[in-house]
């Protein structure tokens, strides 16, 4: 008989959900194995831990939640409220936001949304800067503008780099090196 090394090394947890379920009202009862817990599926028309609370009306009925959100009904203060859980590129209370529709990039820069698509960066034409492009940068030399040397720090996003270093350096040689964790400690 062939044994799974995750069950060989499975400690002695005790699945609540086998022994004595906790959900009521025919919810059902999940136990996560891997962090020793439970939790419960509640039918339409309950909630709560326990699937104990019963929710008069469903919020969920009339769609409040957009563009393929998923609507969770909710019990908070006894009042039945509902829950969006938007799809990729949405965001908001009720998933119809979504950030760069508004374009809050200024002088033609480009809005770009961020990995969660909650929130948004500018890619800034030439000469702008700051979180709209709102702030006109200096035409002056890199020299003049930074001085001898500038310490460029990223997250690692290598189109960014390539044009923030064009930038501050024009068609002058940069040079660009991994940092380590910790952070900066001077020159």
């Amino acid at each position: 008989m062939k044994e799974k090394l995750e069950d060989i090394y499975k400690p002695n947890l005790t699945d609540i959900c086998t022994v004595a379920n906790p959900c009521r009202n025919n919810g059902t009862c999940v136990f996560v194995w891997k962090k020793n817990t439970h939790y419960c599926k509640c039918q339409a028309g309950f909630t709560g831990t326990n699937c104990t609370e019963k929710i008069d009306f469903d919020p969920c009925a009339s769609n409040p939640c957009k563009n393929g959100a998923t609507c969770t009904a909710k019990v908070q203060k006894g009042k039945a409220t509902y829950e969006c859980y938007c799809a990729p590129g949405y965001g908001g209370p009720i998933c119809d936001q979504r950030p760069c529709d508004v374009n809050p990039c200024l002088h033609n820069g480009t809005c770009r949304t961020t990995a969660g698509f909650s929130s948004y960066f500018c890619d800034c034409k030439e000469g702008y800067g700051g979180k709209n492009c709102d702030i006109a940068i200096s035409k002056k030399p890199p020299e003049e503008r930074y001085g001898s040397k500038v310490l460029l720090v990223s997250s690692g996003k290598e189109e960014w780099i390539q044009q923030m270093k064009e930038r501050l350096g024009g068609k002058k040689k940069t040079t660009t090196a991994p940092v380590a964790d910790e952070p900066y400690k001077g020159w």
